[in-house]
């Protein structure tokens, strides 16, 4: 969850005493908690970072109560070069941003800071996949280099005057280096975006310079953003680019290509177009042209003013992916407790399928045995693989982000990363996964057990795994010696029923526990199951 806050005089100064209760109204359509007291906070679901500012949800409000229009602003293009090394894929592979040019900023430069760190945190996944820099550009001077310095060779002063140094003392010593250095593989090698001067503009995805830093008095701003993702890239570049254009900047993004530029703008302001059988098949009813318009328009669509088929979606309406969720809006603001409910037109009683009573009993069999069940993802990232083979035959096209590119043909990698994840609780830790994987495009269920503590070892997994397969397979089960990906050669193995091999088990290599920040010994099996 994603939660702003600030104090209840200052919200009450700022937006009229009206809005915290025009705010909790507004919850009540778009799904959000609100808590008011000496502070007003208001808590969001992590899908809609286009209003994870009061100034970004006072204009929603205000477009939702037609006060104003909704709109799709037009921003230009401006070319400016940005020297990127090649090197710099290692950390950031790829760079946009764009200028912003206005009245002082004032007041507002703290909204805007708590906006850029939400962003960093959402989309950004804690500066992972985006990391955002904002500077004064009336200190800097175009065109830019982004590049791989030696860390003890460049010298710069942090934005806030903590840290003077070369970039090496930096990330030894600043509180922000210590929290997202490990972002940075190499701390030899380090990247630094700098003007055509010489001075350091950033480091990211760590930390700003002070040679650029903004203050209550930069009226002519450059935003850079730094990432692994171009989709992510772009949703922040236009999430933070109508901010600006709300409070009265003239906003130009910055392009090296015709290509680049149709990627960017094709998305602001994209049309998707829905049908009245596709409202009524997901909200079941019928809903009045006319009024649909004028919903659309309340939730901050733009629309054709005849016909309707096509809705323009604002760009930083990053959470928008196709007509389910444009829908998903009109019937928030139809108010569900205004659509009439309908009971099924077929009335069946369900029942057990026969494989998932198999499943049923397995799982009680390893909960008796002391396991705990986890449940991860079946479509996940393709970075938990790295050279290990892949046998799914399954893999998403074009995927918006790598953390759901693959869909797995192995359970125990997926649970190694879940060990990864709650590596801080006490130990010993004894899990299990029972879940459907892919292997050369036939879906297959399959189940993996693990066990992590200071004494691990595949003698303990064995005698769970061998009592497990004693009660769900009748012929005999062995494990015969094999060369197993992930796992110690000699304490690992193939897991045969009579001769046809059903999975593996073995204890996981050090440079696996490596990889997994992982600490103690680990041990799985997997296979699968009748």
């Amino acid at each position: 969850m994603v939660v702003i806050k600030d104090s209840g005089s200052y919200i009450e100064s700022t937006y009229g005493k009206d809005f915290v209760k025009e705010i909790k109204d507004f919850a009540s359509v778009i799904g959000f908690s609100v808590e008011e007291g000496d502070e007003i906070k208001v808590e969001f679901n992590p899908d809609r970072p286009d209003l994870f500012s009061f100034l970004m949800l006072e204009k929603a409000l205000r477009i939702y109560n037609g006060v104003i229009k909704a709109e799709i602003p037009v921003f230009p293009f401006v070319r400016t070069k940005i020297s990127v090394d090649p090197e710099t894929r290692k950390v950031r592979n790829k760079i946009g941003g764009f200028y912003a040019v206005g009245p002082v900023i004032g007041k507002k430069l703290s909204p805007l800071i708590d906006y850029q760190e939400k962003l960093h945190s959402s989309i950004g996944r804690d500066r992972k996949k985006v990391s955002i820099g904002i500077h004064d550009l009336d200190k800097i001077f175009p065109p830019f280099s982004f590049q791989m310095v030696n860390s003890g060779e460049v010298f710069f002063e942090t934005y806030d005057s903590i840290v003077s140094g070369t970039a090496s003392e930096i990330l030894e010593k600043h509180p922000k280096a210590v929290e997202y250095g490990y972002l940075i593989p190499d701390r030899g090698r380090v990247p630094v975006l700098s003007d055509s001067k010489g001075q350091v503009l950033s480091m990211p995805p760590i930390i700003n310079g002070k040679a650029s830093v903004v203050t209550e008095k930069t009226s002519r701003f450059f935003v850079d953003i730094t990432g692994i993702d171009s989709a992510s890239i772009r949703a922040c570049l236009f999430c933070l680019s109508y901010m600006f254009h709300y409070m009265g900047y003239s906003v130009s993004i910055i392009s090296e290509d015709d290509k680049e530029e149709q990627f960017i703008s094709s998305y602001n302001g994209r049309s998707i177009v829905i049908t009245d059988g596709e409202v009524r098949k997901i909200i079941g009813t019928r809903i009045d042209r006319s009024e649909m318009a004028e919903i659309f328009r309340r939730m901050g669509y733009a629309i054709p003013e005849i016909g309707m088929k096509g809705i323009s979606v604002p760009g930083n309406r990053v959470d928008v992916m196709g007509p389910a969720d444009v829908i998903e809006d009109l019937a928030k603001g139809l108010r569900y407790e205004k659509i009439a409910p309908a009971r099924p037109a077929l009335a069946v009683i369900g029942k057990e399928l026969p494989e998932r009573k198999g499943q049923r009993d397995l799982r009680e069999l390893l909960i008796g045995s002391g396991f705990q069940e986890i449940m991860s993802y079946v479509v996940t990232s393709s970075k938990l693989y790295g050279e290990t083979p892949y046998n799914g035959g399954a893999t998403v096209s074009n995927p918006k982000s790598l953390d759901f590119s693959i869909i797995r043909d192995r359970l125990y990698l997926n649970m190694l990363d879940f060990l990864r994840l709650n590596r801080s609780n006490s130990l010993p830790q004894k899990v299990f996964e029972i879940g459907d994987v892919i292997i050369e495009g036939k879906q297959v269920p399959h189940v993996a057990v693990g066990v992590i503590h200071s004494k691990a070892s595949y003698s303990e997994l064995y005698s769970y795994v061998r009592y497990i397969l004693s009660r769900i397979y009748e012929d005999t089960c062995s494990v015969e010696i094999a060369e197993i990906n992930h796992m110690i050669p000699g304490r690992s193995g193939s897991i045969k029923v009579g001769t046809r091999p059903i999975g593996v088990i073995g204890e996981i290599k050090p440079e696996t526990l490596v990889k997994f920040d992982l600490q103690n010994p680990v041990v799985m099996a997997e296979f699968s199951f009748p």
